[in-house]
C-alpha cells in the first residue's frame, strides 16, 4: 500500500489541457473493501453536484 492509499496520483501536463500548470489527477477505487470507511466520509462531507 502506498502513503496516498486509497488514491492514485497521477501527473497531468497541464498545457495539454489548456493550463500553464502542473495539475495532479486523483482516482480512487472505492469499490475494494479496504476503502469502504473513505467511501462513506466522502458521500457524507461531498459537495451537492
Amino acid at each position: 500500500m502506498d502513503k496516498y492509499f486509497p488514491f492514485s496520483i497521477t501527473v497531468v501536463n497541464g498545457a495539454l489541457r489548456g493550463s500553464p500548470e502542473q495539475m495532479y489527477q486523483m482516482v480512487a477505487d472505492f469499490e475494494s473493501p479496504e476503502s469502504s470507511a473513505y467511501k462513506l466520509l466522502f458521500e457524507k462531507y461531498s459537495p451537492a453536484e
